[in-house]
């Protein structure tokens, strides 16, 4: 019976599916096709796993196993995954019961033997799979394990009905049935629903007053509003909570996707979300003409983003291709590329400042030029960084200026622009924390030799005007530039 039910399993297996094993062989060169699976998830492991990397992951696999939700993002509440670990160790001690039970019990046959081991084998094999196969993933997935969940299912109630013994069998059953059947709800309920509920329509005067008017269309069939941010300030490895407001101009017979990407300094990208509308359950085709909707996403930023730096935002919508993106224009002039200011990265941890020659020169807003430091200097091209620290919120982006000046006066080469090159401007300074700010001077090594003075100051980009700069002991600096330091040009 053994053989001639296999075979015949086999046979149907290898009818139903046997075409993709020869596919992947023709196509791939193997007939799982699970190496190639690997290479265009993208996320492997790059090296050996550890004991302790497994023991963190346990819970992961367990929690999948148990039930994640959504793209596993949506998880029930702890007491779920307590109720059915405690279910589980239950079913443990009665499962030793019933193995020392059959054991002892001398009418127990052979063909019932093998029924079990082949059982047991198949939940063995399954799980053995599933490890192997997490071990080139990025992490342990339990949910894999779901492929044998109805043995394992039959072992765990039979575990559960012997535990409370022969004549509690029923009454353990029918209690368990409902009770699974309630849990099942209260998750479905209260912890899935939710986060698949329709966003609502709403009026435009019900926008929050607080909301970053933007008034950018999409094709002239999508108009942005306005968005804002929980919070703007954030660290790296955070999570950027935002709200767009979207308006349909017409009936649109399309679901166009949306592409959203964060970028820090010098426009590092540090997080990408493509998506849809309400993440899928907002298409635009649906959209009703005139109706605005409150589209909120959750998008986690890099936990090796550069900080400080300022937030932007880009967002495009396109159907076929990411090269083609639906046109954009704002205020009847068509633009390029969006990019809205979503706030301030801040370091994960604050960074000291290194050693450096001190300054202390003050400027307005309680702006203090702490110092300098020499980073590199090769012919005709000096790197220095500057450490600048302000001790209270500046309202002003102000501009630095870095001269070089021969003996005459004259300016000879500079290194002007905003901190960090506009990516960390002074009205996002935080009080008491350092600004580490990187400068590249050059200059023509063609130069007379002598000794060149180094001026650093701060000015108005809109006015011109300089703003007032003293020394340590009080003291008004000449045209208020600061002394900084002296580069030697050699013959």
């Amino acid at each position: 019976r053994f053989w001639i039910d296999g075979i015949i399993i086999t046979f149907c297996v290898l009818l139903l599916t046997g075409w993709w094993f020869h596919r992947n062989w023709v196509l791939y060169g193997e007939f799982l096709g699970t190496s190639t699976m690997a290479q265009i998830y993208g996320i492997v492991r790059s090296e050996p796993v550890s004991l302790s990397t497994l023991l963190i992951e346990w819970r992961g696999w367990w929690y999948s196993l148990w039930g994640v939700f959504g793209t596993f993002n949506i998880l029930p509440g702890q007491w779920v995954y307590a109720f059915f670990t405690a279910l589980v160790v239950l079913s443990i001690v009665g499962g030793i019961r019933v193995l020392w039970c059959r054991i002892t019990d001398a009418s127990a046959t052979a063909e019932v033997n093998l029924a079990h081991s082949l059982m047991l084998l198949f939940i063995a094999i399954t799980l053995i799979g599933n490890v192997v196969w997490s071990l080139r993933q990025h992490a342990l997935q339990g949910r894999l394990a779901l492929g044998a969940v109805a043995p394992i299912s039959i072992y765990l109630a039979a575990g559960l009905v012997f535990l409370g013994g022969k004549w509690r069998e029923y009454l353990i059953a029918s209690s368990m049935a409902v009770v699974l059947f309630i849990v099942c709800l209260i998750v479905a309920i209260v912890y899935v629903a939710p986060r698949y509920k329709l966003p609502n329509s709403m009026m435009e005067t019900d926008i929050p007053v607080d909301a970053v008017v933007t008034d950018v269309i999409f094709d002239d069939e999508i108009e942005l509003l306005g968005y804002s941010v929980a919070t703007d300030t954030i660290r790296p490895g955070d999570t950027m909570q935002v709200i767009f407001y979207w308006r349909g101009l017409e009936e649109m017979d399309l679901d166009y996707n949306l592409a959203l990407n964060v970028h820090g300094q010098d426009m590092e990208h540090i997080a990408k979300l493509d998506t849809w509308p309400g993440g899928g359950l907002l298409p635009t085709g649906e959209w009703l003409p005139g109706a605005v909707y409150a589209d909120r996403y959750s998008i986690p930023l890099s936990e090796t983003a550069s900080a400080p730096t300022l937030l932007r935002l880009g967002i495009s919508f396109w159907l076929d291709s990411f090269e083609e993106p639906l046109s954009m224009s704002t205020n009847g002039s068509e633009i390029t590329s969006l990019m809205l200011e979503t706030g301030r990265l801040l370091p994960g941890a604050l960074v000291q400042e290194s050693d450096y020659i001190a300054n202390g020169s003050t400027f307005v807003h309680g702006i203090t030029l702490a110092g300098h430091k020499l980073l590199s200097q090769v012919v005709a091209e000096t790197r220095f960084m500057l450490f600048w620290r302000a001790d209270n919120p500046v309202t002003t982006d102000w501009t630095v200026f870095v001269h070089m000046l021969n003996a005459d006066g004259d300016i000879v080469s500079q290194a002007d622009g905003p901190p960090l090159n506009g990516y960390w401007p002074t009205s996002a300074w935080q009080p008491g924390d350092p600004v580490h700010d990187p400068r590249r001077l050059a200059y023509n090594n063609a130069m007379p030799p002598g000794e060149y003075n180094v001026l650093v100051g701060l000015y108005d980009p809109v006015t011109g005007l300089r703003a007032p700069a003293h020394g340590q002991d009080g003291s008004e600096w000449t045209d208020w530039a600061v002394p900084l330091m002296t580069i030697v040009v050699p013959e």
